[in-house]
């Protein structure tokens, strides 16, 4: 009975931390009506490919944390006359209060990307494109 209950316990810590574990990011094409974003998102592990997105249109990147730290991944992003890369996960940053998101949406516009804000419920937290 000891062994079913110690098996159970082990069960529920990893379903558990596999939840705390699991991270999100939403990218939404906010550019304009005619304008089509073609985005190409990375980690270290992972190239997620090239994806085009019309207008309001999203993309959702699903992963898990690094036990260790250091989990980041960033997309380049592409339109007529322009070409910007962003951190749209980056561990540091983003895994620590004010700026914590297990589900990070974000608003691709001209300027950078708007993320959501829960506590304001509206897309005030403003990323500007990386420095090339």
């Amino acid at each position: 009975m000891n062994q079913i209950l110690i098996l159970l316990f082990i069960l529920l810590l990893t379903k558990t931390e596999a939840a705390w574990n699991s991270r999100h990011v939403e990218i939404i094409n906010d550019l304009g009506l005619k304008t089509d974003l073609t985005i190409h998102c990375k980690s270290k592990d992972d190239d997620l490919g090239v994806h085009l997105l019309r207008f309001q249109e999203s993309f959702w990147i699903n992963f898990k944390l690094n036990i260790l730290g250091g989990t980041l991944f960033f997309c380049s992003f592409q339109w007529p006359g322009n070409f910007h890369h962003l951190d749209v996960y980056n561990q540091e940053r983003d895994n620590v209060p004010p700026k914590k998101c297990r589900t990070c949406s974000y608003k691709i516009r001209s300027d950078g990307g708007h993320r959501f804000n829960q506590e304001f419920q509206d897309f005030t937290d403003f990323f500007p494109w990386n420095k090339e």
